[in-house]
């Protein structure tokens, strides 16, 4: 992974500033703002955070997966951090947190850039999430990704304000608002978005193992069950490296109990590979 220079962290963390000043929540609240850049190849879900009073910042879903972790998390309120939600999160975030939630790389890039913050939720998180990973900080790109996103966020709330660009057109009913860059300017429209349809899991493939449990006779007339679960303790290949989430693939008969568990070694494991976890 390549981090942020220190041109980039500066500007990220002075158009933070700026956003939290201008308090863009009062107009947005918890609005979905849809952006549209050509060096992302996908669509960004920018929520703006703080009409609740308790949390201020930017959440960035980004594409189809993320965009389905955000509706999966506000409609169902699932918990942020439970297994199930870190396996499909895809999300980029700034938000203001205690001194005591950074973590010695921010206390480091705030101190090289000659910045102070004092106060309780005073200090800017940013941090990068995706499938599989535990929470982590920024690459360059989503540096520079999250910079934009709180700076259009912040003009489109300033353009609602002003009575220029309604969040809500009545003449196009249902459809969102999409900031669109075009190589010079961006610009304001409204399309439909759509998320494309989960790919169905795979069929197992034919193998000497499947084969060898379909002939097999049970013991008795008993009830499997078959699990692929994420392990909530991450862990790293190098220091320095992104931590990843375990996987462990169990077998549980009903009547006895957990049999033959099993850990998937590697990052956010495909369906295939997780299927051939259960019957290796």
């Amino acid at each position: 992974m390549v981090d942020p220079g220190k041109e980039e962290w500066l500007e990220l963390h002075e158009t933070f500033r700026q956003y939290y000043a201008a308090e863009p929540w009062q107009w947005l609240e918890e609005s979905v703002v849809v952006l549209d850049h050509p060096i992302w190849h996908e669509l960004a879900y920018c929520v703006a955070l703080g009409s609740s009073g308790m949390e201020f910042g930017l959440s960035v879903y980004l594409g189809d997966e993320g965009l389905r972790h955000h509706l999966r998390v506000s409609q169902f309120e699932d918990d942020f951090y439970t297994p199930d939600v870190l396996d499909t999160m895809k999300v980029s975030s700034a938000q203001l947190a205690d001194r005591n939630q950074q973590n010695s790389y921010d206390l480091n890039v705030i101190k090289e850039l000659g910045l102070r913050y004092r106060g309780r939720r005073r200090w800017p998180a940013f941090r990068s999430m995706r499938p599989g990973y535990a929470p982590w900080r920024l690459e360059t790109g989503e540096a520079s990704l999250l910079t934009i996103a709180l700076r259009e966020t912040m003009d489109l709330a300033a353009k609602i304000e002003a009575g220029q660009s309604p969040l809500f057109d009545e003449q196009y009913p249902g459809l969102p608002l999409i900031r669109s860059f075009d190589g010079e300017n961006w610009q304001d429209k409204r399309e439909p978005v759509s998320v494309d349809a989960l790919e169905p899991a795979p069929k197992f493939a034919v193998s000497e193992q499947l084969d060898r449990l379909v002939d097999a006779k049970p013991y008795a007339d008993n009830t499997f069950e078959f699990s692929v679960f994420l392990v909530h303790t991450p862990v790293s290949a190098s220091r320095g490296e992104r931590p990843y989430f375990l996987y462990q693939a169990l077998t549980a008969d009903q009547n006895s109990g957990p049999v033959l568990p099993r850990i998937l070694s590697g990052a956010a494991p495909t369906q295939a590979e997780r299927q051939a976890a259960l019957v290796s």
